[in-house]
């Protein structure tokens, strides 16, 4: 008889098992927050006395001060700003700010004060009208000539550059000087 046929080779083994896939790696995290203004605004103390200096900076300011200044929640209102200027439309030196009365002018300077902090300027902000600035401004504005004069300034533009400025008068007897300018986180 004949042979019977050849019986088909056995099945191979099925393959090991792969070992288990590792996870995916995490996404990346995304970088830290800038820290709050805070650290940096603390630096301002009362009657001018500290100086906060802004980097970068916006608009030629190069140091901002304050006579007082009050946190509430996210909000800072900064009382009687100064705001040193450098490159500007006027002359470099320590100017005190015409507010305007809350006019565009009072306006475009307290944003730049603020913008100046990493901060915006309060919505619908506005002051009161007045005149001059506390005793002790002279020798803030002074920049160490006490016959400087027009020590009070204001902007009529926020942009990046040093441009807009306008002297104004004295900072002590600056008219619709700006009492407070409120910026928000």
């Amino acid at each position: 008889p004949p042979s019977p046929p050849p019986s088909p080779p056995p099945p191979l083994p099925p393959p090991p098992p792969s070992p288990p896939s590792p996870p995916p790696p995490p996404p990346p995290s995304p970088p830290p927050p800038p820290p709050p203004p805070i650290s940096s605004i603390a630096e301002m103390t009362a009657n001018w006395a500290g100086m906060f200096v802004p980097s970068p900076s916006f608009g030629g300011v190069v140091g901002l001060r304050a006579h007082s200044k009050a946190i509430i929640g996210s909000t800072y209102k900064f009382h009687y700003p100064t705001m040193q200027l450098q490159g500007t439309s006027i002359p470099d030196g320590t100017y005190a700010m015409h507010g305007g009365c809350g006019n565009i002018n009072g306006v475009k300077g307290c944003s730049t004060f603020c913008q100046n902090l990493g901060l915006t300027i309060t919505a619908g902000w506005t002051i009161p009208c007045g005149t001059g600035y506390p005793s002790g401004i002279n020798a803030v504005v002074a920049d160490g000539s006490p016959s400087r004069t027009d020590t009070c300034m204001y902007r009529n533009t926020d942009v990046a550059a040093g441009t807009g400025y306008v002297r104004y008068t004295q900072a002590a007897t600056c008219g619709n000087s700006m009492s407070n300018c409120v910026c928000d986180v």
